[in-house]
């Protein structure tokens, strides 16, 4: 998330009359960074899936940051 860095004031009747409001959302960054983000190097524990709950019991116990299930 960007924020400016300097103070800006908002109105927020104006806003809400406008029918505006702040939005976010899912940023696209394999669209911008393409070369740095690798998303297989998450992926900590492989587990079969007819083991998914000790996948997520791993991760609930913080000894697996994200777990891969193969079928």
């Amino acid at each position: 998330m960007s924020a400016p860095r300097h103070v800006v004031a908002v109105d927020g009747h104006e806003l809400f009359l406008s029918q505006v409001g702040p939005r976010g959302g899912a940023a696209p960054g394999h669209r911008f960074l393409p070369d740095l983000i690798r998303p297989g190097r998450v992926f900590d524990l492989i587990v079969p899936l007819a083991q998914v709950t000790e996948g997520y019991r791993a991760m609930d116990e913080r000894r697996a940051v994200k777990a891969h299930l193969e079928p």
